[in-house]
C-alpha cells in the first residue's frame, strides 16, 4: 500500500526535474514553430495574387475591361485606391463569362453572314472590267483592286461592298492583256471570295 505513493512521488519528482523539462520543451517547441511557419507561408501564398478587372488602361498590365492577375499589394496599394480596377468577385466573373459568350455568338453570326456573301460572289458570273487597249490587247491602264470591287458591286449592289471592302482586301493578279482572270476578295478575317472577271476593251 505504501509503494504506490512512493512510485507516484518518484514519477512526479522525475517529471519535475530541470533536465526533464528542458528535454520536453526542446522536443515540442521546434515542431510547433515549424508548423506555425508552414501555416504562415501557406497563408501568405494564398493571398499573394488576386484577379482584378481593370477600369482603365494600365501600362504593362492591360486595357480597360481586361481580367488580369496581379499581386495583392499592387491591387490594394495602387489599383483600387487610384480607381483603376476592382477585385473580380464571382458575380463579376460570371458577368465577364456571359459577355464573352455573347461576343463569341455575335462573331460567329458575322462569320456566317460573311460566308453567305462569299458564296453569293462566287456564284454570280459575268463580272466585267472595261479598259482601253491597243491593237495588241494590252490595256493602257492597270486593273486595280477598286476596279474589281466596283465590278462586283455592279452585279450585287444590294451587298454594298463598294463601301465595305477596302482595296487592301483585294488581291489582283498581274494583268498584261485583255482576258479572263481571277481575284481574291477578303470578306472577313478568315473568309475569302473568288471573283472570276473578264477584262475587255472599252
Amino acid at each position: 500500500a505504501a509503494c504506490a505513493p512512493v512510485s507516484a512521488m518518484a514519477f512526479s519528482a522525475k517529471s519535475s526535474l530541470p533536465g526533464a523539462r528542458v528535454a520536453s520543451a526542446a522536443g515540442a517547441s521546434p515542431r510547433a514553430a515549424r508548423q506555425r511557419r508552414a501555416v504562415a507561408v501557406c497563408a501568405k501564398k494564398a493571398v499573394k495574387k488576386v484577379q482584378v478587372v481593370l477600369k482603365s488602361e494600365v501600362a504593362q498590365v492591360g486595357r480597360k475591361g481586361d481580367l488580369v492577375t496581379v499581386r495583392r499589394g499592387f491591387c490594394d496599394n495602387y489599383l483600387i485606391p487610384q480607381g483603376l480596377g476592382e477585385v473580380a468577385t464571382q458575380q463579376i466573373l460570371d458577368g465577364i463569362a456571359q459577355q464573352q459568350k455573347e461576343a463569341e455568338a455575335a462573331q460567329e453570326a458575322l462569320r456566317q453572314q460573311a460566308l453567305k456573301i462569299a458564296s453569293a460572289i462566287g456564284t454570280v458570273s459575268g463580272y466585267v472590267i472595261k479598259k482601253k487597249a491597243n491593237e495588241d490587247n494590252v490595256p493602257y491602264d492597270s486593273v486595280t483592286q477598286r476596279d474589281v470591287v466596283e465590278a462586283v458591286h455592279a452585279k450585287l449592289p444590294d451587298l454594298g461592298l463598294n463601301d465595305k471592302i477596302a482595296d487592301s482586301d483585294v488581291t489582283v493578279p498581274d494583268i498584261s492583256k485583255l482576258g479572263t482572270y481571277s481575284a481574291t476578295l477578303r470578306v472577313a478575317d478568315d473568309v475569302n471570295a473568288v471573283v472570276d472577271f473578264a477584262v475587255i476593251s472599252a
